[in-house]
């Protein structure tokens, strides 16, 4: 079944069977695979991912669930020029697709994002084997005549020890990834219990900062600059504050964090 769901995934992300694609809009082929990539949708991925759950329970197997995230893959591709972007974006496609062989599942849930499911033992760690995967994508790539190098953030979940739900583990794998890229880039965090509530705080603060954008929660506040020999007023500096629908303040610092975390940093600046 593997090397026909590989051809399959071939057709898919080829130009034909993207223009093919596009013309035949077939409802069941546009929700269960990703349009560009022609890996599997969220939607689909979590289906694979209810399954391979069930058949690792009635075999008393062990399940990995990795959030993947390509750290700065936006400002990557800028920095190349035109004609490059597909060759980029593609290449940790075409890596994880190699990374992947043995009982797995693998989808695109954003643009620079990709979730995994995999079979472990005891053996083989669920740490030492986002390590590999973390060495397969810093390998270079050559572009134009240039060397690229990318790095990725995981967050891993485990079946059994995190949950038996679907939904439970991408969801610890996801806010680990959140947790890891604010640790630093190219590594790999576990999900803990201890780390649920921040992570789910920072999670909200990301989500948040596109609704303050929407609804004007940012406001811009002048504080006075006096002088040094007499305390008269000499000038004012603006302060952009972000206030929650609560009341409460976000901290200035926080604020810079997560507009960059999140790349809303200029729409924030406007």
């Amino acid at each position: 079944m593997q090397p026909l769901q590989d051809e399959l995934t071939t057709l898919l992300t080829s130009a034909a069977g993207q223009a093919w694609l596009a013309e035949t809009k077939i409802p069941s082929l546009a929700a269960r695979h990703d349009q560009q990539t022609g890996l599997q949708s969220l939607a689909a991925f979590r289906g694979s991912l209810v399954e391979m759950l069930a058949d690792a329970a009635e075999a008393g197997g062990r399940l990995e669930v990795m959030c993947v995230r390509i750290d700065n893959l936006d400002s990557v591709t800028e920095t190349f020029k035109p004609g490059c972007e597909s060759l980029i974006m593609g290449e940790p496609v075409w890596r994880l697709r190699a990374f992947v062989r043995r009982s797995c599942a693998v989808c695109r849930s954003e643009h620079d994002e990709f979730r995994l499911a995999v079979e472990i033992d005891a053996e083989h760690g669920a740490e030492r084997t986002a390590a590999r995967l973390l060495v397969l994508i810093r390998q270079p790539l050559q572009v134009g005549g240039d060397e690229l190098h990318m790095t990725a953030t995981i967050g891993i979940s485990l079946f059994p020890a995190h949950s038996d739900k679907a939904d439970t583990l991408l969801s610890h794998a996801f806010y680990a990834c959140r947790l890891g890229g604010r640790s630093g880039r190219d590594n790999y965090c576990l999900h803990e219990e201890s780390a649920s509530s921040f992570q789910r705080e920072k999670a909200a603060l990301d989500a948040g900062l596109y609704r303050a954008l929407k609804n004007g929660e940012l406001m811009l506040y002048f504080q006075p600059l006096l002088g040094m020999s007499n305390g008269a007023p000499v000038g004012a500096e603006a302060l952009l504050r972000w206030r929650l629908p609560d009341g409460r303040f976000v901290s200035p610092r926080t604020l810079i964090d997560v507009a960059e975390e999140t790349q809303l940093i200029q729409e924030v600046g406007a």
